[in-house]
């Protein structure tokens, strides 16, 4: 025999089996489903575990232990549980089915059908019956009750089961319409549509929409399973779950104007950033890695934009005639190090630089000549290293969004050039956030996973046994911002839509995961969430740690840049003010020297407007520099223009009162 995946959506994935004559078996693993099961078709199912059993029942009956060896029984319902586990488990057979039991204390259940056509369910019902397990919170003190009314809502729903489904979203004044819906069917009468019943996290819970009563969900307090991310909660919902997501309410520029006392000192940081920049060489001519590379045009189109706020026309078109080019340069293939198209899995990918400057003697360039010599998509450990991953899909969300960024800038003040490089800009697009499952080039929105409600950054190099993982949250919300804004240039109201949902959610989950409350955590450890913020975030596991260190200001620092408008929109006062003090006391040596220091004077801005502009004033122009692994994505304009539009407490206060 042998296993396949028969189909795959952006919410379920289906595994099948084929055996010797004909004997089918299928899965469709979905998230949230409280469910596991199993379709058989011609097919003898068996049920085995290598735990001892210390409960069984058989709709209602209980088996003495150990059962008998051979003993047959008719099943439609059982309860399983099991010693080492400490676990309860429902089952559910559809039809109904004869099991015989096996040898020992095992669990081992085997149909008396070789030909069974029907479905096997399971879900657990309690996970610390008698308080042995290691995960029982109250290990030692005895078990707890299985969460009340738990049981009733499994055996009320067992009989529908999701078969997949389909992701939409909607763009409505100042929310965004997040639609997870769901294909479900009645294993009883095979009627489709109707209820089902699934597991909700933290951040659904907070953003159900209750306007719509046809669609709001029918929600219970009970928590059936503590996860890394939090309790998860029951809900019954009809075909769709849908989420009501805020949208900010400014765009390009923030709210606040630079107020008159700023204005002197923000005008000349934009005349001579504008005046002044120099590209590095190798980023001239694109021989740099897509992701630095992104960082710096971003820099110059921050630049570019204050300018045009601040009436100074000529600083901003001397910064545009400079990144038109460079952009036009990645967008055309016209780098050295060029981004291809990857037929194998779908997506544009560096071609990789083995860079060499003849020790500063010769023009900076790539040994190996372009494509089809491509070192990022070679085999091994090192190929998936260079360009930070970008050939082996490593953040290409935290890269092109940089990238996406300057591209809008351009397109915003030069329409012919957003009309000519359009197709060019819509590659790396599709790439990132492709909304169409016709569109064979590309995957449907490759980093976001619509269940957890943010995006995944890991690549395709290695498994990993916690799963998928994203760092920079920010960074991500850094591209579906870019997205808004480039949908905006191109007046393209479809491109826009989906970077404001993307948006939506990034900072929604950010919010809840990535940016925790010292306090208390329902989950995590208080030695963890005492630090205030996630590192790693992981499938089955959060880092207090990024992939390049674990210092408290590189920890803080990666989840707040980059600073642009809408990181007034992502860093709320509250969460910056608790983590203000660590991410200050904690930045000297490199933490200077590579141009971080200037995150925290504008973090400051946010609890602190004029201490930030002291600590700004301080700052030698070296932490601006654009050969420094931070300086390089910021600018003094920047970095005034932020604390000088930033809103006093008192302000908030204010709004926060009225509202």
């Amino acid at each position: 025999g042998y296993q396949r995946i028969v189909r795959a959506d952006k919410l379920s994935v289906t595994i099948g089996w084929v055996a010797e004559e004909g004997a089918l078996m299928q899965t469709t693993l979905v998230q949230g489903d409280p469910f596991l099961s199993m379709q058989y078709t011609n097919a003898q199912p068996r049920i085995v575990s290598p735990q001892t059993m210390n409960k069984l029942v058989f709709d209602g009956e209980p088996v003495h232990l150990p059962c008998k060896s051979g003993s047959v029984y008719e099943v439609n319902n059982m309860e399983i549980g099991f010693i080492q586990h400490d676990s309860l488990w429902q089952g559910y057979a559809y039809p109904k089915i004869n099991l015989r039991c096996g040898e020992g204390g095992q669990l081992d259940l085997e149909s008396t059908d070789a030909k069974y056509n029907g479905v096997i369910r399971l879900a657990l019902a309690n996970n610390c019956t008698h308080g042995s397990g290691l995960h029982c919170q109250h290990k030692g003190k005895g078990g707890r009750p299985g969460p009340p009314g738990w049981k009733e809502m499994l055996d009320e729903y067992s009989n529908k089961i999701i078969l997949g489904g389909n992701v939409d979203h909607k763009v409505e004044s100042e929310r965004a319409n997040i639609m997870l819906n769901y294909n479900i069917m009645d294993l009883i009468d095979g009627g489709t549509g109707g209820d089902a019943l699934m597991l909700l996290l933290p951040h659904h819970r907070d953003a159900i929409d209750t306007e719509d009563y046809n669609k709001a969900p029918d929600l219970s307090p009970v928590c059936v399973q503590r996860v890394m991310l939090g309790c998860m909660t029951p809900a019954t919902i009809i075909d769709t779950l849908q989420l009501a997501l805020q949208l900010p309410d400014f765009l390009w520029h923030p709210p606040k104007d630079v107020p008159p006392k700023y204005l002197d000192a923000v005008k000349k940081a934009v005349h001579d950033d504008s005046m002044k920049f120099k590209m590095p060489g190798n980023y001239e001519s694109g021989a740099g890695d897509p992701y630095n590379a992104g960082k710096l045009l971003s820099r110059m189109g921050r630049v570019a934009l204050i300018a045009d706020e601040m009436g100074m026309i000529e600083e901003r078109n001397h910064m545009l005639a400079q990144l038109a080019n460079y952009t036009s340069l990645w967008l055309s293939g016209k780098t050295q190090n060029q981004l291809v198209y990857d037929k194998n899995w779908g997506g544009m990918v560096s071609c990789g630089c083995i860079y060499d400057d003849c020790g500063g003697k010769c023009k900076p360039h790539c040994d190996n000549g372009g494509p089809p010599v491509c070192p990022s998509l070679a085999e091994g450990s090192f190929a998936a290293g260079m360009d930070f991953g970008n050939g082996y899909y490593n953040d290409h969300h935290f890269h092109y969004g940089y990238l996406l960024y300057a591209a809008a800038v351009v397109a915003k003040f030069l329409p012919e050039w957003g009309r000519e490089y359009k197709e060019f800009i819509l590659l790396l697009v599709r790439d990132v956030a492709n909304p169409s499952e016709d569109d064979t080039s590309f995957p449907p929105y490759r980093h976001m996973d619509f269940y957890v409600g943010h995006s995944w950054a890991g690549g395709i190099f290695q498994p990993f046994l916690n799963g998928r993982n994203q760092e920079s949250v920010s960074e991500a919300v850094n591209c579906w911002y870019a997205l808004s804004v480039l949908g905006d240039a191109l007046e393209d109201q479809r491109v826009k839509d989906i970077g404001l949902s993307l948006l939506a959610m990034e900072v929604h989950a950010a919010h809840h995961y990535w940016q925790l409350h010292r306090s208390h955590s329902p989950t995590l450890p208080d030695d963890f969430t005492k630090r205030g913020v996630s590192g790693i975030l992981w499938s089955n596991l959060i880092q207090y740690q990024t992939w390049f260190g674990s210092t408290t200001w590189e920890l803080n620092g990666i989840q707040m840049l980059p600073f642009t408008p809408i990181s007034e929109f992502l860093l709320p006062a509250q969460w910056v003010n608790q983590q203000i003090t660590d991410f200050s006391h904690s930045c000297s040596g490199q933490c200077i020297q590579d141009g971080w220091i200037s995150l925290v004077c504008m973090a400051q801005a946010i609890v602190d407007v004029p201490g930030a502009w002291r600590c700004a004033e301080q700052l030698h122009n070296d932490v601006y520099s654009p050969y420094t692994a931070e300086g390089n994505g910021n600018s003094k304009s920047n970095l005034l223009h932020w604390i000088a539009t930033r809103p006093s407490v008192e302000e908030e206060e204010v709004e926060s009162s009225r509202s």
